[in-house]
């Protein structure tokens, strides 16, 4: 449970560094994306699909922030019976320049 979230964190700051995802949040994603090669941890959450779907919420929230441990949210989620397979749904901050006034 605790190394496959690792991977998940591991591979999208990998892909921040090859540049394979750019950065959206703050006043420079505004109206478009920026390069950023060093993910910032506080732009993504994310929640389990597989094997158990986190649909209950812990402390108000149904997502993770990346870094979170897996003690609280993650006990019984794994059958080792069954494999290891986890599947997550990585949520992205994203900022928008709609609705923002320039006048």
């Amino acid at each position: 449970m605790q190394a496959s979230s690792l991977v998940a964190q591991r591979f999208t700051a990998k892909m921040h560094r090859e540049m394979l995802a750019w950065g959206t949040a703050g006043s420079a994603g505004l109206c478009g994306v920026y390069l950023q090669p060093v993910m910032q941890k506080d732009q993504y959450k994310y929640q389990m699909l597989y094997p158990i779907p986190q649909t209950q919420k812990i402390n108000g929230k149904c997502c993770q922030p990346f870094g979170r441990s897996t003690a609280i949210w993650g006990a019984g989620k794994s059958f080792p019976y069954t494999g290891e397979d986890f599947s997550y749904e990585i949520f992205r901050k994203k900022n928008c320049c709609l609705g923002v006034s320039i006048f």
